[in-house]
């Protein structure tokens, strides 16, 4: 009997920022390598929901389920990505329009 609660499950959700591999001299990543970390990871999400998508329309996959996290995941990663650049645009223009 079909369970709905056996669909395939995430093991693990990708954080973006963790996966910095760059350490500038002072031991820390810096916010370019931070930055740059995030947008390959959303590339990533892409690429692989398209893979998948693929995969399904080829008939290696056989789960529609695996489909629809894929690119779920991968919207959600380009909604963050969204966000941060508007909160960057936005400092930028409060830092540019600051009167020293």
């Amino acid at each position: 009997m079909f369970n709905p609660l056996d669909i395939v499950r995430p093991s693990k959700l990708s954080n973006p920022f963790i996966e910095t591999k760059t350490i500038s001299e002072s031991g820390m990543a810096t916010f370019g390598d931070v930055l740059k970390n995030a947008i390959n990871s959303a590339n990533s999400k892409l690429v692989q929901a398209g893979d998948v998508s693929r995969k399904v329309a080829s008939g290696e996959i056989k789960d529609i389920n695996q489909v629809v996290f894929a690119w779920h995941e991968a919207g959600l990663t380009l909604k963050m990505m969204r966000s941060i650049t508007q909160k960057l645009i936005e400092g930028a223009k409060t830092l540019f329009q600051t009167n020293i």
